[in-house]
């Protein structure tokens, strides 16, 4: 309120416990990145390791699924899971490519990249209902211009030929 004093002030005239929670939520973002990085490393890894090796890679994959689930950061970290999702991909695991997509918060599942892997993994599952499903979350993305690219527009046309 009004003659509240909020402590000791810096030359920049933020005040000291300001100044203190900005830089531990700098050095938390700090750690998450350099966390994602070495688990990044560890997919790209195990991506080359296992590289026309699919049900090996897919038991790497799972252990490497259950670290990512423990850790927060990891768990919420857009790059991890599309990384994720390409791997399953690259094993065709259309099954788990949807269960991550769908096991994830709603806010991520808003994030593009993941949204294509969702549409993918759908046609390639081609259980019922699902090209309908694709169908509709690329007309999602498709309502951003910066979303008419081909890998989209070429999913799209797969899900309708298919």
């Amino acid at each position: 309120g009004v003659g509240r004093d909020d402590g000791p002030r810096l030359a920049s005239g933020m005040t000291l416990k300001n100044a203190l929670f900005a830089m531990l939520f700098e050095v938390q973002q700090m750690e998450r990145t350099y966390h994602s990085d070495i688990f990044l490393a560890q997919l790209q890894e195990a991506r080359r390791k296992f590289k026309n090796k699919a049900a090996e890679f897919l038991v790497e994959l799972k252990g490497l699924r259950v670290t990512m689930d423990a850790d927060e950061g990891l768990f919420n970290c857009p790059r991890v899971l599309v990384m994720l999702e390409v791997c399953y991909r690259d094993c065709q695991d259309y099954d788990a490519m949807i269960n991550l997509y769908e096991s994830r918060n709603e806010t991520l599942r808003l994030n593009d990249a993941l949204r294509y892997q969702f549409a993918f993994a759908l046609n390639r599952r081609n259980h019922p209902g699902d090209r309908d499903l694709a169908i509709e979350v690329i007309g999602t993305l498709l309502t951003h211009k910066k979303n008419h690219v081909p890998e989209i527009l070429c999913l799209l046309g797969r899900v309708y030929k298919d």
